[in-house]
């Protein structure tokens, strides 16, 4: 069987400077980027506009070049691989699916 996976495309503006973290095995980079998004209300039959917020990791050498060209404010477009995991909110604890897009 092939093996598929769930390719992305997102084009933003970078809503802080990315977080850089050096770990023993490697860096890594992780930002969010506001996409604006525009739609007909069907109760009103007018456009409103929207912003959702998308996570990015970057890992490697992409981690270094979001490093050295991405700030706040930036337009970017990126391409990746969609990854959902499991977190669990801090006080309730309750598991919450969160889906990223890696980069690079």
């Amino acid at each position: 069987m092939k093996r598929t996976y769930a390719n992305a495309q997102a084009t933003g503006i970078v809503g802080a400077d990315p977080v850089i973290v050096n770990t023993p095995t490697a860096t890594v980079a992780t930002l969010s980027i506001g996409v604006g998004v525009s739609y007909v209300d069907p109760g009103v039959g007018r456009t409103c506009e929207k912003v959702e917020w998308h996570h990015l990791i970057a890992a490697g050498s992409m981690a270094e070049q979001v490093r050295l060209t991405v700030r706040k404010g930036c337009r970017i477009k990126v391409e990746g691989v969609l990854r959902s995991e499991i977190e669990y909110e801090s006080l309730t604890r309750r598991p919450l699916l969160r889906t990223r897009l890696q980069i690079g």
